[in-house]
């Protein structure tokens, strides 16, 4: 009997271990304008967005924000953060104007950041 007390409570302490951990608890969240910097696969458009640290950022697919108009494609593309704000940017390559899109920052996780836009929500994961 004792031995089955042992067995069931080193199996307790196991499945207790295991559960404890996950991989959130592996990293800390950095601050959004650090975190953001990356390559991101975005889940709902598809496609991969990079991010850089000099306030660009590539988009080939315009899976988050293109514009176009009479032909002039806008493909300079810049972010900004201000708060839980992420304003995306995009003017032709000669000048001539500018359109910019604003996401509300709804979570900042490691691997994850989750954007919301006119009710619908874009969910960030890092390639």
């Amino acid at each position: 009997m004792w031995y089955l007390k042992s067995n069931l409570t080193l199996l307790l302490v196991v499945i207790l271990t295991f559960s404890a951990c996950s991989k959130d608890d592996e990293c800390e969240v950095p601050a959004l304008s650090e975190n953001i910097i990356g390559t991101w696969n975005p889940q709902l458009s598809g496609g991969e967005v990079e991010f850089r640290a000099d306030g660009t950022y590539i988009d080939e697919d315009d899976s988050l924000f293109g514009f176009e108009v009479n032909g002039v494609v806008f493909d300079d593309k810049s972010y900004s953060l201000d708060g839980n704000t992420l304003t995306l940017t995009a003017s032709p390559s000669g000048g001539g104007g500018s359109s910019s899109v604003d996401f509300e920052i709804t979570e900042n996780n490691c691997d994850e950041i989750k954007l919301e836009i006119l009710g619908f929500t874009e969910t960030l994961k890092r390639k």
